[in-house]
């Protein structure tokens, strides 16, 4: 059995682009998109971020509200791992993991705050976030 380290929350584009070129994947979670989850401006935003390096592959997943974003140009994960990431997201939702926006303020009273997806894949830092994704 594949494993993989326990999610944890990144806020900035930047931060995405680290992580997708450090060979990990995220999860977004549509409700984290903002207010409109506005899931074609994010993927436009992390398209447009991303270097020469980085091919942003977006898997849009309609049943769960979820979509898996994960560097091309790298090896991809194993569906697996693919799996126990969105069973990962899928209990944070459960358990109501918030966004660090929302632990400020909420995000109807900041439309400018836009969660970001969390990342997975093998050297993922442990959960609770220590930089407030998926």
């Amino acid at each position: 059995m594949t494993s993989v380290a326990a999610p944890y929350l990144v806020s900035e584009l930047q931060e995405i682009v680290g992580e997708l070129q450090r060979g990990k994947w995220m999860i977004a979670r549509w409700e984290d998109l903002g207010p409109d989850e506005d899931l074609a401006h994010w993927q436009a935003a992390v398209r447009e971020t991303c270097t020469s390096d980085i091919d942003p592959l977006f898997i849009d997943i309609r049943r769960r509200s979820l979509t898996v974003v994960l560097n091309a140009a790298l090896p991809t994960p194993d569906m697996e791992q693919i799996h126990l990431s969105i069973a990962a997201v899928e209990t944070s939702r459960f358990h109501r993991t918030p966004h660090p926006c929302e632990a400020q303020q909420s995000v109807k009273e900041n439309p400018q705050c836009r969660s970001q997806p969390v990342p997975t894949g093998p050297d993922a830092p442990s959960f609770p976030p220590t930089s407030s994704t998926g």
